[in-house]
């Protein structure tokens, strides 16, 4: 964090003293360093106030009558398992808990496979349930994540447990300033498109087509 800010304040310090005459390249320039401050700043926020954790929930449709009678038999609260989660624990193995500020439960879960069994196409079904009582149903794919609240949900992977039904794991993030870092990654390929690809005029051209039109420099 220490080296991020001094590197962020240097850059700063650099736009600030850069004046070179207006040019494609040099607002290019700009761009492209103040993309860099804005990603960092964002970083920083994410460092300080930013949260990642992993939880593995229970696709409800995967318990058979057979699998919680055993549950059952072994003292297990399968009906809790099957309701609405809104806590996860932290990754980091202290034993805390994250509350999300949302109710879910995983409804389904498909699986698409190619011919020779290998996983295609993962698709998790996710219920949440609003303080209303009423039930917002959304479809999570893997690398297409889906917001709720404060937090993006990742599809990552689904496992058998022990009982036999089916756990899927999610990746649960929390990013407060993840506008502004995309803004910044943009701003810095835009500015470096713009000094790397934007040839700047040469003035020995100009002296010469100027030189050329019997004109004065």
């Amino acid at each position: 964090v220490a080296v991020l800010s001094v590197f962020g304040v240097a850059l700063a310090v650099s736009v600030v003293a850069f004046n070179p005459k207006k040019s494609f390249y040099s607002i290019g320039f700009y761009v492209s360093h103040i993309g860099i401050v804005l990603f960092l700043i964002g970083s920083l926020v994410y460092a300080v106030s930013g949260e990642v954790t992993n939880a593995a929930p229970p696709n409800i449709k995967s318990f058979t009558p057979a699998i919680e009678y055993q549950m059952k038999q072994q003292g297990v609260d399968v009906d809790g398992m099957k309701g609405y989660y809104n806590q996860v624990g932290k990754s980091d193995g202290s034993g805390e808990v994250i509350d999300l500020g949302f109710n879910f439960r995983i409804a389904d879960f498909k699986t698409e496979l190619y011919e020779d069994g290998q996983p295609k196409h993962y698709e998790a079904t996710i219920e949440f349930l609003n303080a209303d009582n009423t039930v917002d149903t959304e479809k999570l794919t893997v690398n297409h994540p889906i917001y709720r609240g404060d937090w993006k949900l990742y599809l990552m992977d689904v496992g058998t447990n022990y009982y036999g039904f089916q756990e899927v794991q999610l990746m649960f993030k929390k990013d407060p300033t993840e506008v502004l870092s995309n803004v910044g990654i943009i701003m810095i390929l835009i500015g470096t498109f713009m000094i790397c690809f934007i040839r700047p005029r040469d003035k020995s051209e100009d002296e010469k087509k100027t030189k050329k039109a019997g004109g004065k420099i």
